[in-house]
């Protein structure tokens, strides 16, 4: 099992991000996804430095600053407008590609209440990260997670990655 890590201050200058992030084209997702809001396409269609920036940033955690590989793997931009509703709060990505790291990172300030909840082997609470700009939670996609509460008062921007296939070169 992955380790769940928290590090903040994640980017050296997080306003350029967002920035960047909010100049990305979003498309909302559909009606009979889970997740609400909208998100980009994966970035390395489109931002193929920055998606593998960030994901070598996430993986260094892991892997410390071994040269290493990784595969398919998934970076999008994530908005949830004021108002918007999860349909199921708790989950596992297992059934979205054999993926070894999930990872979330806040670009927007909120609180405890609209981070990211983790549970433990029997469905209990066991980490709560609050959405704090600039910080990061990476952990392994079999567990239960999902957001903190069902909706939102404020906008909540972030990162979202899916990595697989990380080889050490």
């Amino acid at each position: 099992m992955i380790p769940t890590i928290i590090n903040d201050n994640f980017f050296d200058d997080v306003d350029s991000v967002i920035k960047k992030v909010n100049s990305f084209e979003f498309h909302r997702l559909s009606e009979d996804r889970s997740a609400p809001g909208e998100r980009t396409l994966s970035l390395h269609l489109f931002d193929e430095e920055f998606y593998c920036h960030v994901i070598s940033n996430i993986l260094v955690h892991y892997y410390g600053y071994q040269d290493l590989t990784f595969g398919k793997s998934i970076l999008h931009a994530h908005r949830i407008q004021p108002g918007d509703i999860f349909k199921n709060q708790f989950h596992t990505d297992t059934d979205i590609d054999d993926f070894e790291i999930a990872a979330v990172i806040y670009l927007s300030d909120g609180d405890i209440h609209s981070g990211t909840t983790i549970l433990d082997d029997d469905k209990k609470q066991s980490i709560v990260v609050a959405n704090k700009k600039n910080t990061m939670v990476a952990y392994d996609p079999a567990r239960w997670h999902g957001p903190s509460k069902f909706s939102y008062d404020v906008e909540r921007l972030t990162l979202t990655a899916f990595i697989k296939d990380v080889k050490l070169s």
